[in-house]
């Protein structure tokens, strides 16, 4: 079945504030078999957002707006709503009651404001919000459903999942969007199309988006109106080709990170990291800690930004750097050895590099970068060449190390 995700309000339509709600929808539409064919933002002017419920309706079988449904003067979706359907807003006692009584618990006076969210087109059908005031709206006129939810994002999650979805039919036929996506590092997204492309016929029903990113490429692998099961038989089937061709580079499954990946590597060998940082300013770190329980493996790192800091606190020979610099194969690869040897730990990380926009050179422009990696086998270095942008090169750069680092593991379990 088509669907609409329509937003509105001047901040998404500025880029004031990021649109997390489409998003959301639209994955969970997916997993219930309704495919989004539209996706549309407005600002908060009645007629534009009523023209585009209009033709949205027209398009789509099932409509969801989100936003503008508060009590304030530019909340205006009720309003464009009553136009779109020629309707009143009435009053809810209802909705007024369940409004007052949840004031009345934080001990709190509803101000007149608030009354107004009880206000809603007249023969609607509306969706308590057990999470905030202002509830759905749910309008089915001419073999379309129209829903309205509220912006922030908590409180429309929640209606969503736990209001509209139980009012949804279930996706004709019992065939859905089935989908599953895999997560590979250390490979640019051509030679991955090459190694796969004898896969990819036009008569092939699973379907292949290849994403890619600053923590790698993502494969989106999708199968459409087919029922569940046999969907997902013929995405393991197609699956294992591509892992026939690649294996080595996938490193998780759905949205599992990078560090959560080698994370898990890390505590499942009982063995312990540090790390020494010079351009990413303790950004490898900062990943690593994202992940709830990392001190089970995790023992810290040392941001090592300046020449002084690296001979001071990592033991790196003065001489190293006057000699090669501190970007340089010999450089990572002491800092490497000196963490390891302060902390004691089984590997340790170093990066090194020039992220930009300046300091580069013509022997060693802006996004050289040397990552480093000591271990009981010895010490290695690897260099990488990036782009001109500071962030994109900090970030790759981590993700470079934690590569390095995942790659070492898994070769180490195949010995």
């Amino acid at each position: 079945m088509k669907t609409a995700i329509l937003t509105i309000g001047d901040e998404l339509l500025y880029g004031q504030t990021i649109d997390t709600n489409s998003a959301f929808l639209a994955r969970g539409l997916i997993s219930i078999g309704y495919e989004p064919a539209y996706k549309e933002t407005v600002g908060d002017v009645i007629e534009a957002v009523e023209e585009s419920i209009i033709k949205l309706c027209h398009r789509a079988k099932l409509v969801i707006a989100t936003g503008g449904l508060g009590p304030t003067h530019d909340d205006i979706t009720k309003k464009a709503i009553c136009r779109a359907f020629k309707r009143n807003l009435v009053l809810y006692d209802d909705i007024l009651k369940f409004i007052g009584e949840r004031y009345a618990r934080q001990k709190r006076e509803m101000p007149a404001a608030a009354q107004s969210q009880a206000l809603l087109p007249q023969g609607c059908r509306p969706l308590q919000n057990n999470w905030g005031t202002a509830p759905g709206i749910v309008i089915e006129e001419r073999g379309v459903m129209f829903v309205a939810l509220p912006g922030v994002p908590f409180e429309m999650e929640n209606l969503f999942n736990h209001q509209l979805k139980p009012l949804l039919p279930p996706a004709p036929g019992g065939k859905v969007i089935t989908f599953k996506q895999l997560r590979t590092s250390g490979i640019v997204e051509s030679v991955i199309y090459e190694k796969v492309r004898e896969f990819l016929g036009p008569k092939e029903p699973v379907k292949v988006a290849f994403l890619p990113g600053y923590s790698g490429v993502d494969l989106r692998l999708t199968v459409k109106d087919t029922p569940r099961s046999e969907a997902e038989k013929q995405i393991r089937e197609f699956e294992a080709k591509i892992r026939g061709q690649i294996e080595k580079y996938i490193y998780a499954e759905g949205e599992a990170t990078l560090s959560e990946a080698v994370g898990n590597l890390l505590r499942e060998k009982k063995v312990k990291l540090a790390t020494a940082e010079s351009c990413t300013g303790g950004l490898l770190s900062k990943i690593l800690t994202d992940i709830p329980g990392s001190s089970d493996y995790y023992l810290g790192g040392v941001v090592s930004y300046s020449n002084e800091s690296k001979i001071e606190l990592l033991n790196v020979p003065a001489e190293l750097i006057e000699k090669f610099g501190a970007v340089s194969s010999e450089v990572a690869e002491a800092m490497a050895l000196g963490t390891r040897k302060i902390t004691h730990a089984d590997f340790a990380l170093s990066i090194t590099g020039i992220a930009g926009p300046t300091g580069g050179s013509e022997g060693k422009p802006v996004g050289t970068t040397w990552i480093g990696m000591a271990t009981d086998d010895g010490v290695s270095s690897k260099q990488h060449i990036f782009g001109a942008d500071r962030e994109v090169n900090r970030m790759r750069a981590a993700v470079g190390a934690l590569n390095m680092l995942r790659m070492k593991l898994i070769a180490d379990e195949a010995l």
